[in-house]
């Protein structure tokens, strides 16, 4: 979960900064400094969402339906999408690139909620990518989830598990089987 933690802060600095260099530029800053910023940004923006995702992993981390930043009103949302929108009005009196920067703030809404909502989770679940969908009710392990984790930093006081079934996040020991990344016709993410 770290390394999604991390890309996540990876991805949000790198829009900021690509915003804050294409602001710079309309105030006619200095254009070498500016545009390597927004190179810079650039790619740190690809590699941060390298660390996030789950690219040439059979596995991916999924959050508990309760965690999710967008499964009912919860006020971080509210508070980042406020947020969000006055930096939207502001961007877009101050820069004539206007077209672009709510794309860029809609895309740091979502980073910035899901950053959250991962920082503060309590446990999440580690799961095996499946090509079908069909296949998550059919195959072992059912709905793809091979893991149930819970997050030590969170539960620190707790000398026990919060439920059945979950490990701590230190001391979990991943089998081998499903480290293995195999390229044949039923793994299709990212080949």
């Amino acid at each position: 979960m770290s390394h999604m933690i991390i890309g996540l802060f990876g991805m949000i600095l790198s829009v900021w900064s690509i915003m804050a260099s294409l602001i710079l530029m309309d105030f006619k800053f200095d254009l070498v400094v500016t545009t390597c910023i927004l190179y810079t940004s650039c790619i740190t923006l690809c590699f941060s969402y390298l660390l996030f995702c789950s690219a040439l992993t059979t596995l991916y981390i999924r959050l508990p339906a309760e965690e999710m930043p967008f499964s009912g009103v919860k006020f971080y949302v509210v508070f980042f999408a406020v947020f969000h929108l006055g930096v939207a009005v502001a961007t877009v009196h101050l820069s004539n690139r206007w077209p672009i920067f709510p794309m860029f703030i809609i895309f740091s809404f979502f980073l910035c909620c899901d950053f959250y909502s991962c920082l503060f989770a309590d446990c999440y679940m580690l799961c095996v990518h499946r090509a079908f969908k069909s296949s998550m009710k059919t195959i072992q392990p059912i709905d793809g989830i091979i893991y149930k984790v819970a997050v030590r930093r969170i539960h620190v006081e707790a000398k026990q598990l919060p439920q059945d079934g979950f490990m701590f996040d230190d001391e979990l020991q991943i089998d081998d089987k499903w480290l293995e990344y195999k390229k044949d016709k039923e793994s299709f993410f990212w080949s």
